[in-house]
Formats: C-alpha cells, sequence, structure tokens
C-alpha cells in the first residue's frame, strides 16, 4: 500500500480541462514560435478532428489572452518570492 501511495504522489494523475489545454497550447506556440493563428488554420483542425479531441481550437485573441494571464501570474509569483527575499534579507541586517 505504501508503494501505491507513493507513485500517486509521484506521478499524480492529470484530469484534462478546457483551461489546461488552453494554457499548454499557447505555451507550446510560445516555445516553438509559432503564429497566434495556428489553432486557426485548417491542417490542424483536420488533425484535432482525426484525434477526436473534445476542446474547440483557441482562435489568435483566445491565445493572446490566455498568454497575457500567464505573464501576469508569473510576473506576481517572481514579485512576491523577491519581496520574500528582500523582506528576510532586511531582517537579518538588522539582527546583525
Amino acid at each position: 500500500m505504501e508503494d501505491f501511495l507513493l507513485e500517486g504522489k509521484l506521478n499524480p494523475k492529470i484530469e484534462p480541462t478546457r483551461a489546461g489545454f488552453l494554457k499548454i497550447f499557447a505555451a507550446w506556440l510560445l516555445e516553438e514560435d509559432l503564429p497566434f493563428t495556428t489553432g486557426e488554420s485548417p491542417g490542424i483542425k483536420w488533425l484535432f478532428q482525426y484525434l477526436q479531441v473534445k476542446y474547440q481550437l483557441p482562435s489568435d485573441t483566445t491565445v493572446r489572452n490566455q498568454l497575457a494571464h500567464i505573464f501576469s501570474t508569473l510576473h506576481e509569483t517572481v514579485v512576491e518570492e523577491l519581496s520574500v527575499s528582500l523582506d528576510s534579507g532586511l531582517h537579518m541586517k538588522i539582527q546583525t
């Protein structure tokens, strides 16, 4: 049983969602330097229909909005981590 629980912690099951699909699709376009309109091309539509993907391919506007959301989230995380780091550094200086 312990091995079973450990395996679940190491390899959690991913439940596909529309939001997750959009995030991964947008990140893929950015990583591969593809146009935001890739989801609107006939070839990828045929591929997704063939694979019976249940999610609608995103438009260029949806991709741009998704990337803006990812950027905003990452920016907030960096600002938060830097402020914690600066606060702890300042606290250490005051103690010495």
